[in-house]
């Protein structure tokens, strides 16, 4: 653990002492089909809320809407409602080594990006300053901070980040590869938490394109 994370990790504590909220987030794939992917997200803690994602992916990028579900944590519609749609062929990633995923299928391998320590010295500093989460710090750090996953051999195009994620000095949960569309989705583990003790994790989509 890096001496920036041990300072936010007491800056965490300090500034919620009446009571964390404890939001643990999960996400799941659900499905493709056609231009749109649908993704769950799972917030507990003190929140207890699951969000329905949708990607629209277009030519000129992608864009992210959500909905808010009525029940937590109960995904058991989706099952009967993918029989209504064409599902798009999907192949998992699997970690080979915890710092690379891959599969038989695939030449190539995703790696989470290199480390960095000024990145995490500034949520430190913006925490301190009265900041509370990812969401924060990206509204005053704009443009800065997002890395993208990297994919050895070949060239990417990032075209959507969540908004809840925080995307740097990261490591990978899960990866999902669409061969149709060459579309890459990453799911993001951030061992650093936002005020509150909230977990910052996310998702990446990304285009792969030729070497």
């Amino acid at each position: 653990m890096t001496f920036y994370r041990i300072l936010f990790l007491l800056i965490a504590i300090a500034s919620t002492a009446q009571g964390a909220t404890q939001g643990e987030q999960t996400h799941q794939l659900l499905f493709k089909s056609g231009s749109t992917i649908w993704i769950a997200e799972d917030i507990g803690g003190a929140y207890e809320l699951s969000v329905l994602h949708q990607i629209v992916i277009s030519d000129s990028g992608a864009v992210g809407g959500e909905s808010l579900r009525s029940n937590h944590a109960d995904w058991s519609f989706v099952d009967k409602l993918k029989e209504h749609f064409q599902i798009d062929p999907v192949i998992e990633l699997t970690s080979q080594d915890h710092t690379q995923w891959g599969n038989p299928r695939l030449d190539w391998t995703v790696h989470p990006p290199a480390g960095n320590a000024s990145l995490e010295q500034a949520f430190v500093a913006h925490v301190h300053d009265g900041g509370d989460n990812a969401k924060t710090f990206y509204a005053t750090h704009a443009g800065e901070g997002r890395h993208s996953p990297i994919v050895k051999s070949m060239n990417t195009r990032p075209l959507l980040f969540s908004d809840r994620g925080l995307f740097f000095n990261y490591t990978i949960n899960t990866a999902w590869y669409f061969p149709r569309s060459r579309l890459l989705l990453v799911f993001t583990h951030q061992p650093t938490r936002a005020v509150g003790l909230d977990t910052m994790h996310g998702f990446v989509l990304m285009e792969v394109l030729s070497e």
